[in-house]
């Protein structure tokens, strides 16, 4: 369980967040393609952290790892390529969602904003995750692996 920093607790790192500086990010873990770059902030990992456990269940359901591995990629360079075509206007402007269905879960959201260098940074997380729940580990194994 991670500490608080509001109960003036000194607050731990989280499981994404470390998983972030070993792939080679910082605070902020980075993405870039030819068209634009793309940033996940803290609140992203910190967010993930709460909605996924750091192992993969007994049932197959996924991990924050697995999302970051299978599930991300794919929306990081929709994200890239047309952020203004793959996302929807939110109630909060200059704040864009991106929904789509998750090849691990059932469905996605990212909000996401625009970043004065013209980068994409997805600020929160939404994650359906019925279809994990339904899945046992072969059935994920088999998705995963495209099989």
């Amino acid at each position: 369980m991670r500490a608080s920093s509001d109960h003036g607790m000194k607050s731990t790192p989280s499981f994404a967040s470390r998983r972030s500086k070993q792939l080679g990010g910082s605070t902020h873990s980075t993405a870039t393609t030819a068209e634009r770059q793309v940033r996940f902030t803290q609140t992203f990992f910190d967010r993930l952290d709460d909605l996924l456990p750091d192992e993969r269940g007994g049932d197959g359901s996924p991990s924050a790892t697995d999302f970051l591995l299978y599930e991300l990629p794919r929306i990081r360079d929709l994200l890239a390529s047309d952020f203004e075509g793959n996302t929807l206007p939110a109630d909060e402007p200059p704040v864009r969602l991106y929904v789509g269905a998750g090849t691990l879960v059932k469905s996605v959201a990212l909000y996401a904003v625009v970043a004065a260098d013209e980068a994409v940074e997805v600020i929160w997380l939404l994650i359906d995750r019925e279809r994990a729940s339904r899945c046992g580990p072969s059935t994920v194994r088999a998705q995963v692996l495209g099989a």
